[in-house]
Order: C-alpha cells, then structure tokens, then sequence
C-alpha cells in the first residue's frame, strides 16, 4: 500500500509546480461523500435502498497529520416471495448502519491543487435491523432481530483535488466502511 501511495505522489509532483501546500498545520478540511461496496455487511441478494453517505472533518495538527471525526449512514435489504396455496407471501430483512468514529490521517503529498493522504479510523458502528415476513393476504409481521453494533476499524487512502481555491473533489479506497467513498472537499483555514 505504502509503495502505491508513493508512486502516485510522485506522479502528482511531477505534473503539479506547487507554491503552496493545500494542507498544513490549521486547515479545516470537511469531505461529503457517497460510498460504494458497503463493508459493514455484504451479504448475497442485498442491494442499498439507502446507499452509504457521510460527512468528515479533519483539523490540521501539523503540516503533515490531521484529526477529526466522521459520520455515515446507510440502510440495506433483501426481499424475497414464496407462494403458498396459490397465494404470494413476502419476506426479507432490513439492516440499518450509523457509524460515529474518529480519524487520522497522514499527508504524504499536499501541492497547491493536491492532498494526498492515508489514516485509520476507530469508529462505532450502531446496527440495527429487523425481519419481516406475511402469514396470510395483506398482515406484514416485522420483528426486530439482535443488533450487531460494536467497534469497527478502518483504513484507507484518499485524494483531494481543488479545483478551486476552497472547493474540490475526494476520494478514498479502504476498508471498513466502504471500499470506495467520493465526494465533495471543502478546506478554510484560520486567518
């Protein structure tokens, strides 16, 4: 992973001339994203009807490392039939995912338009989930099943480009909450 991160910084510092560095010691960075392959739970036949969406914030300590926190949400489900006497009965699960942790990251590379940036996150994941099924034309029977919430780790490495002064881009590939997260960057830093 390290050798991946270093090959496309070098990359970006060869196609980027930086006078100033995007990230440094009092930036305020807030990512808005929306994920995809969901890794809280990948079970066959489920499919997002809430997809995974977050919101992050990260405070400069110094030029090269950053803390903050981060929120997401995202809901899950399966539905199925079977047919009994010539009648259609349906069932399935909903599971619903609302993850609270804190992150840091460390910058590798941070230009005038680029950041390039990896870190962990130690978060809690709240599940929460029920199963329902019909017993006959028109009674739905939900029932809450046990929760699977507890602590979760992530990693990940991310990019940020600005194509504008404060406004830009990210995105990050990890493990934890999602395989891939992208999404809207916004820095300010305090004057």
């Amino acid at each position: 992973m390290k050798n991946i991160i270093f090959t496309i910084a070098v990359i970006f510092a060869g196609i980027t001339i930086a006078d100033a560095q995007t990230f440094k010691k009092g930036t305020n960075a807030i990512n808005i994203g929306i994920g995809f392959t969901n890794t809280l739970y990948a079970g066959s036949g489920y499919s997002h009807t809430i997809p995974p969406i977050s919101a992050s914030y990260e405070y400069g300590v110094t030029d090269q490392f950053g803390v903050g926190g981060f929120m997401g949400y995202c809901i899950s489900q399966w539905e199925s039939i079977y047919y009994l006497n010539n009648e259609y009965y349906p069932y399935g699960n909903t599971y619903s995912y609302f993850l609270i942790g804190l992150r840091g990251n460390y910058h590798f590379l941070s230009t005038n338009k680029f950041d390039i940036y990896g870190g962990m996150m130690l978060a809690y994941n709240i599940v929460s989930s029920y199963d329902y099924y019909c017993d006959g034309p028109g009674t739905y029977d939900p029932y809450s099943i046990v929760s699977e919430s507890g602590v979760r780790i992530s990693v990940y490495a991310g990019a940020r480009y600005y194509f504008l002064n404060n406004i830009g881009v990210f995105l990050e590939l990890g493990y934890g909450w999602t395989v891939f997260n992208a999404g809207i960057a916004v820095k300010f830093q305090k004057k």
